[in-house]
């Protein structure tokens, strides 16, 4: 109940990605009045993570293997670039600011908040400090790339698209899935389409893999996709209320406490959230002028935001929510497997 009015304020607003951005301002402004939620449910965010897998997976077309060796020389330049960005931006809020080096380069690390946060415990640093920063970046992130990107589209016009072209682009697509719900509209095809995304959100997430809903299942119903069997679609409400649902789940973690720790960390917050959106619209123009690939693809893909977060504002602006994904998901697993141990040999 708490997201709906961020949610119908947005939409009214005509606000990219509506349900996830409104729900999340709307509970945390909500929540900083002492209004919080009694609890949320505990597979809130897989179903979600789930869900949206699910409606990125049906955008799989037989031509997906193409597509994911175009994705490899990307995928590099991304994951080199943050590592990069990451340990020259913890170097400087080192020396510009009063945080110890283990706090600034975990909280310089674009990784998920709570990966970054235990880091931070196991090696002496600010785990609180740390989650703050995460998440003010994460939320940053979230809010500014899908009403700049578009701008960006149009200011430098590297293709004819607009802003109205991603928004008929995205319609033309939900009737691209109206379609195969048409053309296979019996129980088999509904039961393929729910029972793998569930199956493989399911196993990715035992595994343990960061948004292992969301990969696993784009993965299952993806996979059959490419085969060329056809799925049956979903209605598009389901798509939103899990939008909503991700956006409370981030909107409830800003406390009363991170607040006033927000507070008092502004300089290295403000400058840490500049250098990250600065890194990610510069890469985005590297990526594009490389691939050829539509600017606002890019910017999504090589933004410094949450993997499952970035592939619902894909979706709801008419990107490649495929290529997001990937793209996003390699730059995770670089910074999150491979920085650590950087991180342990520089402190040591």
């Amino acid at each position: 109940a708490l997201a709906l009015p961020g949610w119908f304020a947005f939409r009214v607003l005509r606000v990219p990605a509506a349900p996830l951005l409104g729900s999340m301002v709307s509970v945390a402004v909500i929540g900083s009045f002492g209004i919080r939620p009694v609890s949320l449910p505990a597979y809130l965010r897989l179903s979600c993570q789930i869900v949206i897998g699910l409606f990125t997976g049906l955008r799989v077309t037989k031509g997906l293997s193409l597509a994911l060796k175009k994705m490899a020389v990307p995928s590099v330049i991304v994951s080199i670039w943050w590592l990069v960005v990451s340990l020259a931006t913890g170097h400087l809020l080192y020396r510009v600011t009063t945080l110890d080096i283990t706090t600034a380069l975990l909280s310089s690390t674009p990784g998920g908040i709570a990966e970054m946060s235990l880091l931070a415990m196991s090696l002496g640093g600010e785990p609180a400090i740390v989650a703050i920063l995460q998440f003010f970046r994460l939320s940053s992130v979230l809010l500014v790339t899908p009403v700049v990107g578009p701008w960006i589209q149009r200011l430098t016009r590297k293709d004819n698209c607009t802003e109205d072209q991603w928004k008929r682009t995205a319609e033309s697509e939900d009737c691209a899935y109206e379609g195969a719900g048409s053309r296979c509209g019996k129980l088999s095809p509904y039961l393929r389409s729910v029972g793998l995304a569930v199956l493989g959100g399911a196993v990715f997430n035992a595994a343990g893999l960061p948004a292992g809903g969301l990969i696993g299942s784009m993965l299952a119903v993806g996979t059959v996709r490419a085969m060329g069997r056809e799925c049956a679609t979903i209605p598009k409400i389901v798509k939103s209320l899990a939008q909503a649902g991700l956006g409370a789940l981030i909107g409830a973690g800003l406390t009363s406490s991170m607040l006033k720790a927000l507070a008092a960390a502004y300089v290295p917050l403000i400058l840490l959230t500049l250098i990250m959106l600065a890194n990610g619209f510069l890469l985005a123009v590297l990526v594009q002028r490389l691939t050829g690939w539509d600017l606002q693809t890019c910017i999504l893909s090589c933004c410094a935001g949450g993997l499952s977060q970035m592939s619902v504002v894909a979706e709801d602006l008419g990107a490649e929510p495929v290529t997001v994904t990937f793209l996003h998901l390699a730059r995770w697993m670089t910074v999150v497997v491979l920085l650590p141990w950087a991180y342990r040999w520089i402190l040591s």
